[in-house]
């Protein structure tokens, strides 16, 4: 199709599903900074935490049941989480563990090759059968309602992306507005250069507990966003975006490769 020398989206992959129907499978590996501002807000005091590193590794599988409708499977990774400055005995220490396994479905209603565009809602749900010692499973689901929509105008296409993240239990899990946009060009097949913008807003804090230790991390002063939902309270409205580069290289018909950095805009820098 029109679409086969574009770039799929690199940068928030758990995320920002593209709305194309093809099978496939997509090793995964991210590096994510947790920057220094990320703290604690008991009351009237600031407690610093210092930063973090997160790396995630795994892998998306999609499956075409027909040429409209796919099954996926898009965030199936390891978790391993370093802090910088770890307080033993709380959540906040270094751990590694699996995320939940988000699976749903995507149907193109709008599959146009004479106008180069595709329409495709999306509906996941996140199974917390993750690890608590990663912020993960300490819930009862998340459903992702989303659509997505790509544009192509011969060697340029643009995709777009927009959900909101929905936890079956809001106290114990942030409700959130997910928007991504992604641009890319075709140069050849070994250089399709890309630049993204991804933002997450907060609509809906929870005031319970969270983690493996309870109430730690309630009083963050910001959500996790790409991989963890903290559950972090109080911070509706708050919003984290990024800008970010990369490119993409076909090195086959059937496998391809991308690499890029992303960087995010407002502070709290956060997840």
């Amino acid at each position: 199709g029109w679409w086969e020398v574009a770039s799929p989206p690199v940068f928030k992959p758990t995320f920002f599903e593209e709305p194309r129907i093809e099978p496939g499978a997509r090793l995964i590996f991210l590096y994510n900074r947790v920057c220094d501002d990320l703290a604690l807000n008991i009351g009237s005091t600031h407690v610093g935490l210092g930063g973090a590193d997160i790396y995630a590794y795994g892998a998306q599988l999609r499956y075409a049941v027909t040429p409209r409708l796919a099954i996926i499977a898009t965030n199936n990774v390891g978790i391993t989480f370093r802090p910088d400055h770890p307080i033993p005995g709380t959540a906040f220490t270094n751990a590694t563990g699996y995320s939940d396994l988000d699976v749903g479905l995507k149907y193109a209603v709008i599959d146009d090759p004479a106008h180069q565009f595709l329409l495709t809602p999306i509906l996941t749900y996140a199974i917390p059968t993750g690890g608590r010692n990663v912020f993960q499973g300490d819930n009862s689901g998340i459903f992702d309602v989303a659509v997505s929509s790509e544009k192509g105008f011969d060697k340029f296409h643009v995709i777009g992306n927009a959900g909101v993240r929905i936890p079956v239990d809001s106290g114990r899990n942030s409700t959130s507005l997910h928007y991504s946009l992604h641009a890319d060009y075709f140069f050849n097949r070994f250089f399709i250069p890309l630049v993204e913008f991804n933002g997450w807003t907060v609509l809906n804090s929870p005031n319970g507990t969270k983690g493996p230790l309870g109430a730690f991390n309630t009083a963050l002063n910001t959500e996790g966003a790409d991989l963890i939902n903290f559950g972090a309270s109080k911070i509706q409205t708050d919003t984290q975006a990024a800008f970010g580069v990369g490119f993409r290289s076909k090195l086959c018909k059937y496998v391809d490769f991308g690499v890029g950095y992303e960087h995010t805009v407002p502070s709290p820098e956060g997840g």
